[in-house]
């Protein structure tokens, strides 16, 4: 049935973002551009075209399945960490040592007492 199917998706994309959750390194920043671009163009495609289909066939249950595809179809592609959206990687500066560090204490500053008048 399509309910069947709908869930069979559904665990199918759950499956993938928890084997995915293993991965040592984070998406980086041009791979979430990229990973939310690509969601984007999934969606808006699988829309119109299941628009133009249900439109066509007069049956908005097509233009849904068409929605509900092309979600499932972008959860797989864009919710795991595929190797492909960490391209970028980002160098970052090395730490420095605790014991290089000089944790310098604020200075109190004296209060100047005003002049006595005679």
């Amino acid at each position: 049935t399509r309910c069947s199917m709908a869930s069979r998706l559904t665990m199918l994309s759950l499956l993938l973002l928890v084997l995915s959750l293993h991965s040592v390194d984070a998406m980086d920043f041009k791979g979430q551009m990229y990973c939310e671009r690509t969601f984007q163009a999934v969606v808006i495609l699988f829309g119109l075209v299941g628009f133009v289909a249900g439109y066509i066939q007069q049956d908005f249950r097509l233009t849904f399945l068409f929605l509900c595809a092309g979600g499932g179809l972008s959860a797989v592609v864009c919710l795991p960490d595929w190797p492909w959206w960490n391209r970028h990687p980002l160098t970052w500066l090395p730490a420095e040592d605790d014991d290089d560090e000089v944790e310098s204490k604020p200075e109190k500053k004296k209060k100047k007492k005003p002049a006595k008048s005679k």
